[in-house]
């Protein structure tokens, strides 16, 4: 018999490493935010992937909170965010209902979170893992940090994958990658991540709840039509 295809959901399987005091534990999304207000920081061990995380928990938070209406004047959406803070936690009915209502399976075969599955029709092969994992050498690169090389690619947990992911949505190298046709054209061109080369400065609070509250960006109706600023995954 053919064995289930595999899944892993972003929202609900454990991949974010937190810390709490002094334990750590790993949780998904849904869980990150329930627990926010238990939770004093992210603990992942590679930096570029903790502030590509802030990011898209920062995003989620304006949704849960309301933050992310563009038509609150200032004062009130100072006004709002101090109540979300006097809270003291994220509440539970609108952590649940965002995370119901949107899909979050890594695997899936239409619309995996944070990736384009068109990519198997359009590349004519796969590059590799080793690739994708920093430390590991790729190509003709000499092996500094692990003994793999393109004969012994080993395969990533995908909590770990989870969190290289968003290293390279937002911190990718530029240069050549494999041959990608697209609508008659093919490059191996590939653009840099819109963070590398840069320092990315965070409010840090008491807990991760208020970290991600001090996080969110006041958001103008000037800068959006309605509607039109929608995270990957909405």
């Amino acid at each position: 018999p053919l064995s289930p295809p595999a899944t892993f959901s972003a929202a609900d399987s454990p991949w974010i490493d937190v810390r709490s005091g002094h334990q750590y534990d790993q949780v998904g999304l849904r869980t990150l935010f329930l627990d926010a207000h238990r939770i004093d920081d992210l603990a992942l061990p590679h930096p570029p992937a903790a502030s590509a995380l802030l990011r898209v928990a920062i995003a989620i938070t304006a949704r849960i909170t309301g933050l992310d209406d563009p038509q609150l004047t200032a004062s009130q959406w100072n006004a709002l965010r101090r109540r979300c803070l006097v809270r003291g936690r994220f509440d539970p009915d609108a952590v649940h209902a965002y995370f119901d209502q949107h899909g979050w399976n890594v695997f899936d075969p239409v619309r995996p979170w944070l990736q384009d599955p068109s990519l198997r029709t359009q590349c004519p092969h796969s590059t590799g893992i080793n690739v994708f994992v920093p430390g590991r050498p790729a190509g003709n690169n000499l092996a500094w940090f692990s003994p793999h090389s393109h004969h012994t690619a080993e395969p990533v947990p995908t909590a770990e994958a989870l969190q290289i992911l968003l290293i390279h949505h937002y911190y990718g190298r530029s240069g050549k990658g494999t041959p990608r046709t697209l609508d008659g054209a093919t490059s191996m061109k590939q653009t840099s991540g819109p963070l590398r080369s840069s320092v990315s400065f965070h409010p840090l609070g008491r807990t991760l709840h208020e970290t991600l509250l001090t996080g969110v960006p006041a958001f103008t109706g000037d800068e959006q039509p309605p509607g039109a600023d929608a995270c990957p995954w909405e």
